[in-house]
């Protein structure tokens, strides 16, 4: 038997015969038993239940998995009874204490009998594919203590099981590991990696961390990832956390954003955006990117998956920008007719080992079926720095501020680069020929 709580996951592997049975406890007093055997397994939640018991068996070989609360595969022969009960109820959200049931089966065998059984309940699935959604919290008192406290939580909202999945943290620099809720199946200076035996789809894993400050730092980034194996490959998902420290600091990070767009030319509903981010300063960086599509616009897919994909709203996570590198993001959106689309990309940036952070707005405007013009834009809004652009030869020449590093010359997007077809880039999610 193996049993992981963090995970909620149970394997049985069991082969038994009916006997009877003595036992003297003294020469004069003694028991004797002949009792068939008993065995079950079940999984519960507040609106589900997948159970199974074996009753009055006089043989049974049986091999249970359940790796997660929506999912139980049995293969077993016996002789005897056994009883499977499936029950899925969709809970009234005005009351609490009403539901209407959408699954009730029940299932009796009894006999000499076998039988391979599959139970699954997919409805709770949020995407039809593989995928982790991965959230980390930070909770940080240096006016009481020096811990660093984190809460990493490990979602499989797809439709496919995943097992095992690793999930390994970036320790911030100037900490040091002090506890965690689960054992790490491999510790260092600068991190840890959990390993979980399954993860069911709906289940989720959490993961309280404590970290210890050592030295005093402007900022804690602290970084995530967890990757799971499906049927289907390996995923991963990315995080971070960041904690500013000190209020008053200088300069922020010197960050270049660009967004530009291309109507597809085998459909002109179809619109490839590009979204470039840089990196000019000379340590590494963690940046965090959501994309607010119009009203009437539809993601399709991307070359990097995104964090979390919540109706219009688009969220992609980059934990390695190193000093001087830059990523691009490419992504496809289907437009629901003709029209003017205009969609708006916020970037916070954080310095990994620097100083401090910068946010930046870009605000793109595609025009579908008017001869399909799309502008490139660039970053602006960005947060004042305290240097407030001193010994800067140039001058701000209109409402929007202009950071430091203006004299340096503008860094100019590339509205071109959109390919023609679409096998030129990996999407994610199409075999497209």
């Amino acid at each position: 038997e193996k049993i992981s709580t963090v995970v909620n996951y149970i394997a049985k592997d069991i082969a038994l015969e009916h006997a009877p049975t003595s036992f003297a406890y003294t020469p004069r007093v003694s028991t004797a038993s002949d009792l068939l055997w008993e065995e079950g397994m079940w999984s519960k939640t507040p609106n589900s239940l997948i159970s199974e018991r074996f009753s009055s068996a006089q043989s049974l070989q049986k091999e249970s998995t359940a790796k997660g609360l929506s999912e139980m595969d049995t293969e077993a022969k016996a002789v005897g009874q056994a009883d499977f009960r499936t029950i899925y109820k969709d809970l009234d959200s005005g009351q609490q204490t009403s539901s209407v049931d959408e699954v009730d089966m029940a299932e009796r065998y009894s006999g000499d009998f076998a039988f391979k059984r599959m139970t699954r309940l997919t409805g709770i699935a949020k995407y039809n594919r593989p995928h982790i959604t991965l959230t980390k919290d930070a909770n940080v008192d240096l006016l009481n203590t020096t811990f660093a406290d984190y809460r990493i939580t490990v979602i499989n909202n797809g439709d496919h099981v995943l097992g095992p999945v690793y999930v390994k943290d970036i320790f911030p620099e100037k900490t040091e590991y002090i506890s965690s809720s689960l054992r790490p199946s491999e510790l260092t200076a600068d991190g840890a990696t959990w390993t979980l035996v399954s993860l069911g789809i709906g289940s989720k894993a959490i993961i309280d961390l404590r970290l210890n400050i050592t030295q005093e730092t402007a900022n804690l980034v602290n970084r995530v990832q967890a990757t799971g194996n499906s049927s289907k490959g390996w995923i991963t998902a990315g995080n971070f956390s960041a904690v500013k420290l000190h209020w008053l600091t200088c300069c922020p990070p010197q960050i270049f954003a660009s967004k530009t767009a291309k109507i597809d030319s085998l459909d002109p509903h179809v619109v490839w955006y590009r979204l470039d981010l840089s990196n000019r300063e000379r340590y590494g960086m963690v940046a965090f990117l959501r994309d607010l599509l119009p009203a009437g616009m539809q993601f399709i897919n991307s070359s990097l998956e995104p964090s979390e994909n919540d109706s219009n709203q688009i969220t992609w996570t980059i934990l390695d920008l190193g000093p001087g590198e830059s990523k691009s993001i490419i992504y496809r959106a289907r437009a629901a007719g003709d029209g003017t689309y205009v969609n708006h990309v916020h970037i916070e940036a954080f310095s990994v080992d620097g100083p401090d952070f910068a946010a930046a707005d870009v605000t793109m405007q595609v025009d579908v079926g008017r001869g399909g013009s799309a502008k490139p834009s660039y970053s602006s809004d960005w947060q004042v720095p305290e240097c407030f652009g001193l010994n800067c030869s140039e001058q701000i020449a209109d409402a929007d501020w202009m950071p430091c590093y203006a004299c340096w010359g503008s860094e100019q997007g590339n509205a071109s680069f959109i390919p023609p077809c679409a096998s030129c880039v990996d999407t994610g999610d199409d075999d497209l020929p």
